[in-house]
């Protein structure tokens, strides 16, 4: 015997209908809602970087020294934000290094060139006078002279701020340069009564530019002989430490600022802003410093607590492979 039990089911399909109405119509509530919302809510946390942005689309060669304001910036932007002011301050000190530069060069070339024209006007007056148009034409000699060393050493400074200055790492004698290159100011020392000390290692052997570390050295030299003061005294150490050879040069100066430390190594600085000195041209430490740079030399400038002036440099050992 089978027994059947039978129910009506239309008030279970009417619930299943009802669920899957109410299911599918939150489902388009919701992705309505994110149609509608989730771009608001995009564009509201994007507000902040389209500001950001709508600023530094602001910011020129003649607004470098504003900043951007962190205070009412998210979290997550701040660090972005500190490193932007950062990167405006390193622009802006370099474009008004530059604006120094040119007007320190057009100063700079601006009185030999006054002078070249003040003696072909003197000399074209009265041609007759031979002594004086020869000497009017040596003079003029040594200042295109002086104008063609003060462009050389632009040059070489360019050379070196682009990365295309030629090296030729080789061994080079450390002492025997020192001493091959003082010689030549030993008689401006002997003509100033300047005291010399030399304290140097029985040999000190790198792999370097021979060349260029002449010249690094010839500038140190020149700095210390001519900018010391009469009855002073230089002094030139070489030491070993490690897989590096110091060398330092130092030299009486009672003028010197810490201030003027920053300076050191700027082109064309000098420290009197009238550029009242027409025999240097400032280039000498910048030019040692860029060299410095291309051969991997940690070159700086201190005051001792003596007073005197001292720059050193440490050069590795072994020539690095600089990319």
């Amino acid at each position: 015997m089978q027994v059947v039990l039978a129910r009506d089911r239309i008030e279970i399909s009417n619930m299943l209908r009802l669920l899957f109405l109410g299911t599918a119509s939150l489902i388009i509530i919701i992705i309505i809602g994110i149609i509608t919302m989730v771009p608001r809510v995009v564009m509201s946390g994007l507000f902040p970087l389209r500001l950001l942005a709508d600023y530094t689309a602001t910011i020129d060669s003649k607004s470098l020294g504003s900043r951007y304001n962190t205070g009412h910036l998210p979290d997550e932007l701040r660090p972005i934000v500190r490193r932007l002011n950062e990167l405006l301050e390193r622009l802006e000190h370099a474009f008004a290094r530059e604006k120094r530069l040119t007007a320190d060069m057009a100063h700079e070339l601006k009185t030999p060139i006054a002078e070249l024209r003040s003696l072909t006007e003197v000399a074209l007056k009265w041609p007759d006078d031979a002594g004086f148009v020869n000497s009017a034409l040596t003079d003029a000699c040594e200042i295109s002279k002086q104008m063609d060393r003060t462009v050389s050493v632009l040059l070489a400074l360019g050379r070196c701020e682009s990365g295309i200055q030629n090296i030729s790492p080789a061994p080079a004698g450390v002492k025997g340069m020192m001493l091959e290159f003082w010689e030549p100011w030993q008689r401006m020392a002997d003509e100033k009564h300047i005291s010399i000390k030399f304290d140097l290692p029985e040999s000190a052997e790198v792999i370097t530019d021979r060349v260029i570390l002449s010249s690094i050295l010839t500038n140190l030299f020149s700095n210390a002989v001519e900018y010391c003061p009469d009855g002073g005294h230089v002094e030139c150490c070489l030491k070993l430490h490690s897989t590096d050879v110091i060398v330092s040069v130092k030299n009486s100066n009672k003028s010197l600022t810490e201030d003027d430390l920053n300076h050191m190594f700027e082109y064309l600085w000098q420290k009197d802003p009238a550029r009242s000195d027409s025999i240097h041209s400032g280039l000498g430490l910048s030019l040692a410093d860029a060299f410095a740079r291309c051969l991997a030399i940690d070159i700086k400038a201190e005051l001792l607590q003596s007073g005197d002036f001292c720059i050193t440099l440490i050069i590795p050992s072994v020539f690095p492979e600089i990319k």
